[in-house]
């Protein structure tokens, strides 16, 4: 398959709504994704795409207080399932600053995990996934350092309409508190649908 995506780096769909006085500056952000799903059974697939990318500097909100400059990249993700086991990488570069409606502080995130499908024959997954990220030192008052991250959470279904993923991140040298040198984030997730 082949998406592409075309952004208003100024748009703020969040308080305007959509706004074409922003758009007509010609300040985007453009992307393009390559990618392939290989499907071997019902529920046996493998997955893997490339998405480069380009993000102009942004002439409205606050251009000048937040992270802006222009700046591409690339991210590349991949799964490879070996029946109840899946395995998962991804790699993002970025040199862009700031961003639209999110921010962009990473010059380099690499994740790589497992999850292990129905455990217990208990329909959801069990996962667990390590994470490095550089941030852009540049956009920063001070030093910051690279962070380093754990995330363990299981997703159950309790029933037809109700989800429930109990989850810890684990954070070595969290770049945005220079305070503390490890933090524990614990989590519980519920998903109703009607």
């Amino acid at each position: 398959y082949i998406a592409g995506s075309l952004n208003d780096m100024n748009g703020d769909p969040n308080i305007e709504g959509f706004n074409w006085g922003t758009v007509g500056r010609g300040e985007f952000f453009y992307a393009l994704e390559i990618g392939h799903n290989w499907q071997r059974s019902k529920d046996d697939f493998d997955h893997i795409h490339l998405m480069v990318f380009y993000a102009d500097e942004r002439s409205t909100r606050s251009p000048d207080t937040l992270p802006n400059k222009a700046g591409g990249g690339f991210q590349i993700l991949g799964e490879k399932q070996w029946g109840s086991l899946v395995g998962f990488a991804g790699a993002t570069y970025n040199t862009a600053e700031g961003g639209g409606v999110t921010g962009s502080l990473s010059e380099c995130t690499v994740t790589a995990g497992a999850a292990y499908l129905n455990p217990f024959n208990i329909q959801g997954e069990a996962a667990m996934s390590f994470l490095y990220m550089n941030p852009m030192e540049e956009i920063f008052d001070g030093p910051v350092r690279d962070q380093y991250g754990l995330e363990l959470y299981w997703r159950m279904r309790l029933s037809n309409n109700i989800w429930m993923t109990p989850c810890v991140h684990l954070i070595a040298n969290p770049a945005l508190n220079q305070e503390d040198d490890f933090i524990a984030i614990p989590s519980l997730k519920m998903r109703v649908a009607f």
